[in-house]
């Protein structure tokens, strides 16, 4: 009779690691599933109001032929800082319903309208007054009232 064979001095460090990875994947499998999940954050509401949704394909018609001066709200939905913006964009539209148009530009989804205007961060409110150029852009968050003494100046012609 043959007696069974003794593993080789390698085998079982190759045998302890081996449990050790099948056994991690499965707890780290067994913790994955017990993360709680969070719903999906709901696109932001573009059309909600007086604010006009802006795309590559109405830019023409709504920001450089408009007859009213407009305020371009550029923004994205992975972008915390365009967020916190939003709610002061939406007071900024009812405050100058009739006066200026203000709107919203996804830039994921305009990314032509991004490269023309070489905008390289977010959020970005540029306020253009007829023609291809912004009479004004304030990058990054600032205060409503900033936004508002901004405007006041494009409609005061200055």
């Amino acid at each position: 009779m043959s007696q069974p064979s003794q593993p080789s001095g390698l085998a079982a460090p190759l045998i302890l690691l081996l449990g050790i990875l099948v056994g991690g994947g499965f707890l780290t499998m067994m913790l994955w599933e017990s993360i709680p999940r969070r719903e999906p954050r709901p696109r932001q509401e573009l059309n909600a109001g007086p604010v006009v949704e802006l795309t590559e394909n109405n830019w023409q018609t709504e920001v450089v032929e408009s007859n009213v001066p407009v305020l371009v709200d550029v923004w994205a939905e992975w972008c915390g800082p365009c967020r916190q913006l939003s709610p002061t964009i939406d007071r900024l539209a009812a405050q100058f319903e009739g006066k200026v148009k203000v709107g919203k530009v996804d830039l994921d989804t305009n990314k032509q309208l991004g490269q023309r205007y070489k905008i390289s961060s977010i959020p970005c409110v540029m306020i253009f007054n007829g023609g291809e150029k912004p009479k004004k852009t304030l990058v990054g968050l600032r205060s409503e009232a900033e936004y508002v003494r901004e405007i006041e100046l494009v409609l005061k012609g200055r």
